[in-house]
């Protein structure tokens, strides 16, 4: 069972092709997409774990896969209730972890680079007076947010940050088109939203 933050598409398709390429038996995936504006809210959290649990209860499950923090979150509080003694491993996680490992729970984080990628802009364009970050305000992209804002403190006597948050639209679009002259601008939206 892959629990999907809903942004780790690419991630799943190559992970789905790696797994069936080393096991000569058919590997069944079932992808749960966590995605909703009500994610969030404990009520509706329960009701899909209970859900879940209804609609997997005739089927033996050999691991559960969660993409991106929302779902290793979910399946960590969950799991056990949902699906005892089934392992987690987690994938494409990018906030800290607990320096200690939840017992049957093990994966791979993924750094964001952000460091790096804002280093990297102001090599090339030394003359960069502003930074605009461009970003929504969903879960995965409050990461990113905050390690921009993080990595930018460093730069903070050389270059100002412009923050502008929200969901893309034809607004946003001009406020990116009048920013001021040697600013360099970071995209933190998912291809989805980028329209």
């Amino acid at each position: 069972l892959v629990l999907s933050g809903g942004r780790g598409r690419v991630s799943i398709n190559l992970m789905q092709s790696s797994l069936r390429a080393r096991f000569p038996e058919p590997v069944n995936f079932s992808i749960v997409d966590l995605e909703n504006p009500r994610f969030d809210q404990p009520d509706y959290q329960e009701h899909f774990a209970a859900a879940l649990r209804s609609g997997y209860a005739g089927e033996k499950l050999d691991l559960i896969v969660a993409v991106m923090t929302p779902s290793l979150e979910f399946a960590v509080q969950y799991g056990s209730k949902v699906f005892p003694g089934v392992p987690i491993v987690f994938m494409s996680i990018s906030t800290p972890l607990p320096e200690k490992m939840w017992p049957g729970v093990t994966g791979v984080e993924s750094p964001l680079g952000v460091p790096e990628i804002i280093d990297l802009a102001l090599r090339l364009h030394p003359d960069t007076e502003a930074v605009a970050v461009i970003t929504n305000v969903v879960d995965v992209d409050k990461d990113w947010l905050l390690a921009e804002r993080a990595a930018l403190l460093r730069y903070r006597n050389k270059v100002r940050e412009i923050e502008l948050i929200g969901p893309p639209s034809p607004e946003l679009l001009q406020k990116i088109a009048a920013l001021p002259a040697r600013t360099v601008v970071l995209f933190q939206l998912f291809p989805q939203d980028s329209d």
